[in-house]
């Protein structure tokens, strides 16, 4: 079987198992996957940057709105709420 000597590293005499260039092959080539995935959305993201932004919505202008649909419903009728006070 292939043994590799790693005593040019300073390990010693201890040697690389191919089930651990096995386990560096494969974490390496998750790295390489995953940078290539960090990559192509930084190069997306700096593409879609010379588009102008869509103004950000206002939650008071939101709801403004909201209540002024309320407010026409209420004269228009649909919702007519009859108040009194005592018998």
């Amino acid at each position: 079987m292939l043994q590799l000597c790693l005593s040019w590293l300073g390990m010693g005499s201890l040697t690389a198992s191919p089930w651990h260039l096995l386990l560096l092959g494969g974490a390496s080539w998750i790295l390489a996957r995953i940078l290539a995935w960090i990559y192509a959305f930084y190069d997306n993201c700096s593409r879609l940057r010379c588009f102008p932004q869509p103004p950000k919505p206002s939650w008071f202008w939101g709801h403004l709105a909201l209540v002024s649909v309320a407010v026409d419903e209420e004269q228009r009728g649909k919702h007519a709420v009859h108040n009194t006070s005592g018998p």
